[in-house]
């Protein structure tokens, strides 16, 4: 394991000089949980580093210590086992987006991954680092959220340990503790699903609102449905009033555009924010659900 002082240039807001912080590149994931437990709660994992390294930059930051995990190599495998696709932490959205098995057993997440904004980033950012960002509109958490993913997380008291990425998302940092995401396990997904966002630069924002749709349609009829908004509330959410109306009924435009105008009217509860208002957005949800719906609907009745 290697260990550094880092001196972080610059200023902090109030005028004082950054303090150095401890650099750590565990080689182990046992090495990574008991940095984390040490230097709790202001130790920081670097995954791809792209919220983290600017918040150090402008002294938004708290960390006093930080575990790269880069250098821990099982975080970085994709796996099928014939039921579930395990996801490392570590794995980017490129990865994701180019994996033949994400392609094949989480296509959702696949098209998801394909969205995160230019080619520079998508080779840095991170699945971990999206879900641990809980910023409401991670393109990765909201596709994972419709796909019933689960992270699989550790710590050095009580050992390994799952929870539903809906659940942690919820999570501030502090109830976190000092847990690792190592893995996001996906179940066996249906055929029909798509991803739909609006942003206002295509390379370098986030979306100002997205949906994602996973539908299991027999007969005609919707048997099963998730849909997951984001943009739409503090953290990515599911819209569940959305998929219960959907349940039992035709796969037609009817249906979409009540479960579609239901998500934005009982599911959304979106912010005013500088990039756009709470009327907007709640426009927004709408619409691009609409649109994967009807996409959805159509790969199901091919």
């Amino acid at each position: 394991m290697r260990a550094h002082l880092l001196s972080v240039g610059g200023r902090l807001p109030s005028g004082e000089s950054a303090a150095a912080v401890q650099y750590f590149e565990p080689n182990f994931i046992d090495e990574a949980l008991v940095l984390l437990e040490r230097y709790a709660p202001n130790a920081h994992v670097l995954a791809g580093g792209t919220l983290l390294g600017f918040d150090i930059r402008s002294g938004a930051s708290e960390a006093t210590a930080i575990v790269n995990v880069k250098r821990i190599p099982s975080l970085r495998e994709i796996a099928f086992d014939g039921r579930v696709l395990t996801i490392g932490a570590l794995a980017t959205a490129h990865d994701l987006a180019r994996h033949d098995l994400v392609k094949l057993h989480a296509p959702l997440v696949a098209r998801a991954a394909e969205s995160v904004g230019a080619r520079q980033l998508r080779t840095v950012a991170t699945v971990g680092g999206n879900v641990c960002s809980g910023h409401h509109a991670a393109d990765l958490s909201v596709a994972l959220l419709a796909s019933d993913a689960v992270c699989l997380l550790s710590d050095v008291v009580s050992g390994p340990e799952q929870m539903s990425v809906e659940e942690f998302v919820q999570l501030d940092r502090a109830a976190r503790g000092y847990r690792l995401l190592t893995a996001i396990e996906i179940p066996q997904q249906p055929a029909a699903g798509a991803y739909e966002k609006m942003r206002t630069r295509r390379a370098f924002e986030m979306a100002l609102v997205s949906a994602a749709v996973a539908l299991h349609v027999d007969g005609g009829i919707v048997r099963d449905a998730r849909i997951a908004l984001g943009g739409a509330a503090p953290v990515p959410v599911r819209a569940r009033n959305a998929e219960k109306s959907l349940r039992g009924v035709p796969a037609n435009e009817e249906t979409a555009r009540a479960a579609a105008q239901r998500a934005a009217r009982d599911d959304a509860h979106p912010a005013d924010d500088p990039h756009a208002g709470s009327a907007y957005r709640q426009h927004l949800i709408e619409v691009l659900t609409l649109r994967a719906l009807r996409s959805a609907f159509g790969q199901s009745a091919r």
